[in-house]
């Protein structure tokens, strides 16, 4: 919708501590059959960091939800009607925003160019994040100045990319985006694709002779599959204008302090259950707990908080 906003959390830790945004209207809890979507809610499920996924086939098994890249999830060549490898495609589930710029980014736009390396798909998603953790502007021109400092001429809508900031929101704001196995990036030479180029070779595979189902591209994760969290769908009403102002928003905008105990502070606290809390460019949160809690972003990418 045109006036949705994203709140986009800045620290990690919020899942557990109970923090509210309770000034938005309809409240949640007591709106009516003819109120719209509710607004008030809990500051949780965010971004994670970027670490290794455990997946069972295309399902998430654990692990961050934010896949750091490794060289087995670089396209591979396939076959996609029995007649010989023709694309390439991916070979594992990855999830979050490298995974998306994985299959939507087209490395470098030249023609010719194909996909995204290991450590520049790595390198791109975390250049977004420092963008949103510093307020920076999330514009298409933000964010293809951003990817193009990584490989010259990349961007979200550059050559054959296909990429959006609406999605690029929806992520930073703690929706999961999955790129499951078998998404077409490229042609066997390495030649990137459009989304309509690759639904032409999704349209002509032999599923019956490759044993493979092919896709064009992945999608975020609904409330059925494992790892969906639930982000709230908010819009940009004249109680959000005011919340920014003096409200909760600004409160939670503000520098916070707080740890969690389901979190660690210090990396000596580190176990198998209890992670280090972190921004969300990655810096650990310090362990008095003081770090600002949010950004407010508009559809275009505008920090508005």
């Amino acid at each position: 919708m045109a006036n949705r906003v994203f709140v986009i959390p800045r620290r990690t830790d919020f899942p557990g501590v109970g923090a509210q945004i309770l000034d938005l209207d309809p409240n949640t809890s007591q709106r009516t059959t003819y109120d719209g979507a509710g607004q008030t809610y809990y500051l949780g499920p965010c971004l994670q960091t970027a670490a290794a996924t455990q997946r069972n086939g295309d399902a998430y098994a654990g692990g961050s939800l934010n896949t750091l890249f490794v060289a087995a999830d670089l396209g591979a060549a396939m076959d996609t009607t029995g007649g010989g490898n023709d694309v390439e495609a991916t070979p594992t589930a990855c999830f979050g925003l490298a995974a998306y710029l994985r299959e939507r980014v087209h490395n470098g736009a030249a023609s010719a160019g194909g996909q995204l390396v290991v450590a520049n798909a790595n390198a791109m998603a975390a250049s977004i994040t420092v963008l949103a953790e510093a307020g920076a502007a999330l514009t298409v021109a933000s964010i293809n100045t951003a990817l193009g400092l990584i490989v010259a001429g990349t961007g979200l809508n550059v050559g054959n990319s296909f990429g959006t900031v609406f999605d690029i929101l929806r992520i930073l704001s703690g929706e999961v985006y999955v790129s499951p196995r078998f998404v077409i990036v490229c042609t066997v030479g390495d030649d990137f694709r459009t989304l309509a180029q690759r639904n032409v070779f999704v349209a002509a595979q032999r599923t019956d002779l490759t044993g493979i189902t092919f896709s064009s591209i992945g999608h975020f994760l609904a409330a059925t599959e494992v790892g969906f969290q639930a982000i709230p769908v908010l819009a940009r009403t004249g109680n959000f204008n005011i919340s920014m102002a003096s409200g909760d928003l600004a409160v939670a905008a503000a520098v916070v302090g707080f740890t969690n105990p389901s979190f660690a502070y210090a990396a000596a606290d580190v176990t198998a259950w209890r992670v280090l809390a972190r921004d969300i460019a990655g810096t650990a949160i310090p362990a008095t707990g003081l770090h600002a809690g949010i950004r407010v972003y508009d559809t275009l990418g505008n920090c508005l908080l």
